[in-house]
Parts: structure tokens; sequence; C-alpha cells
């Protein structure tokens, strides 16, 4: 008898498990129906109607076949065309995480297929090219700007007074000239639009003057001033650049401290102390090089040479000399 029970409540949990699993299947296969109506938004909005039309009935797929969606338009060159697919026309039903992007050479019909049996999204036509090998125009560098970091502007892709300046061979760089001191978020746009954009793995903090690999849309550079008054350069290297994948870069940002002339021991002051310290520097004292902790700082006259000359114009500034501060 105890037997019996037993199998029948295996049975009974079997059955159980089976009826879930229907229900579930059930529920997935009702999500995707017949009735389901695809269409595309993005550009060129001659095309695809724009960003801001997910209403829009002229971009609506043909059911070719059992699971599968077309949509074919005429199409003049463009640089890069981006769109994405959505459901019921809605974007909180949009296909994948990313926008598709391809490019047409040369005038032609291009289809766009979608298939929901692998979700795969294919772009044909005579002068299409898919997916886009990806050709730079120009970078920019866009992030938190404030102050003289970015010129104070925000997160802008196609900001002109970050555009980068290319040596033709694939290295781009911008300077900036007095920084604040503060905590700063940035990435490399190419072409005006954040469609193609280079940053950091997430966490990693940039060292000045270290370079690192330029991770294709990923997440933001950081990196750190730690006082005010900075130089700061970004160096972007694209002479490895995989255009298929947009992998092979490399970055670089540089960060240079200006310190206060006179200040050779680097404590924040200019005082006799370090007066002292150039003094028997240029006098040749034995181990006072080492006590000199910023050599740009001794050069006072600013003409590449630590010597007796900047040693008496400190002396002069620190005992109150008129006009010797110049």
């Amino acid at each position: 008898m105890k037997k019996r029970s037993i199998k029948l409540l295996s049975i009974i949990l079997t059955l159980c498990f089976l009826a879930s699993v229907m229900a579930v299947a059930g529920v997935n296969a009702g999500a995707v129906t017949p009735d389901d109506i695809y269409s595309i938004v993005g550009t060129p909005e001659e095309v695809f109607g724009g960003w801001e039309n997910p209403e829009n009935t002229a971009t609506e797929m043909t059911r070719v076949e059992d699971g599968v969606y077309s949509f074919t338009a005429h199409m003049e060159p463009v640089k890069l065309a981006e769109f994405r697919i959505i459901r019921n026309h809605q974007y909180d039903d949009a296909l994948g995480v990313y926008n598709t992007t391809f490019r047409v050479n040369e005038a032609c019909d291009v289809t766009i297929t979608y298939n929901l049996h692998n979700n795969k999204i294919n772009v044909t036509g005579d002068g299409v090219e898919f997916p886009p090998l990806l050709l730079v125009d120009k970078v920019v560098a866009a992030g938190n700007g404030s102050g003289n970091w970015l010129n104070g502007v925000e997160w802008d892709p196609n900001s002109e007074a970050n555009e980068m300046t290319g040596d033709g061979n694939g290295i781009y760089e911008i300077s900036y000239s007095n920084v604040a001191a503060g905590e700063y978020a940035f990435r490399f746009t190419a072409n005006g639009s954040w469609v193609a954009n280079w940053g950091d793995v997430e966490g990693n903090k940039a060292e000045s003057g270290t370079t690192y690999d330029a991770l294709f849309d990923s997440n933001n550079i950081k990196f750190s001033v730690d006082k005010n008054g900075a130089d700061v350069k970004l160096q972007l290297d694209l002479s490895a650049l995989d255009r298929s994948d947009g992998s092979g870069v490399k970055y670089t940002v540089t960060v240079t401290d200006h310190k206060e002339p006179g200040d050779v021991n680097d404590d924040g002051q200019v005082n006799g102390a370090d007066a002292g310290i150039l003094s028997r520097y240029a006098s040749g004292w034995k181990d006072y090089d080492a006590k000199i902790k910023n050599m740009q700082a001794a050069d006072i006259n600013g003409d590449g040479d630590v010597n007796g000359a900047d040693a008496g114009i400190l002396n002069r500034i620190v005992s109150g000399w008129k006009t010797y501060e110049n």
C-alpha cells in the first residue's frame, strides 16, 4: 500500500510539472502573435521617419512568411543609416539592445528583413554595405565638461570646440589648460554622434601618461586632476583600427600639474627653505640634488637650466626685493 501511494504521488507531481511547463510555453508563445506589427524607426528621416515617430505606418514591415518580416525602400547614398525595429509601434518593444547600422554606397533598393525564429536582422541591396566598415571623418571628446575642461561643453559628440586634431596617421589629440581639480569622465566619439565611440572597462581609472586599450562602445573613461591649474592632454590612436569592429585602438590621458616657481621642495610654499636648498644645489653641495623635488619649479627664469642665476632670483624673491616676483 505504501509503494502504491508513493507511485501515485510521483505520477501526480509529474503531471503537475508537465502542466506548468505547458502553461509557461503557452504564455511565451502567446507573447508573439501573427497579428503583431513590426515597423522601423531611424535615420535617414526621409526613409525611416526619424526617431520621434513610432506610430509611423509608412515603415511597417510585410510578413513574407511565417515569422519573417520585410521592408523595402529606395535609398540614395548615405554614410551611415541607423534604425531599430519595434513591435506594435511601441519603443518598449524594441528588438535588441543596440541600433542597427548600414551604409549605402550607391543608390539602390534596400531591403531589411527580420526573422523571429533566430532574431536575426539583415540588410541587402546592390549598393549596401552591411555591416558597415567604420569610417572616421572626425573625432570629438565628449564628457562632463565644466570650466576649462572640455570648454565647459557637456556630453556633446558633435561639439566643434572639442573636435580633436588628427596628424593624418590616425593619431588624434586635444589639450586643455588651467583645468580645476576634480573627477572627470568622457568618451571619444566619431563622426559627430554616439554611434561609434570608445571608452574603457568599467571601474578603471586612467593614470596620467599610461596608454590603455580603448574599447568600442564601452564605459566612460575616468581620471582625476589633483591640483587646480593643470594641463590635460587627450590622445586617441586609431592607427591600428579594425574597421569591422572598432578594436585595435589606444588612448592616453596626460595630466600635467603646474608647480609654483620657487617651490623646489614641493611643500606648497615658497620661502627661505627653498632658497637655501637651491643655493646649495647651485653651489654643488653633495646630495642636494635629491632635496629638489621639482626641477621645473627650480628653473626660476625658465631658461631650461637650474643654476646660480635661479638661486639668485629666488633669494631676492624670499627677501622681498621689489619686482623680483616677476
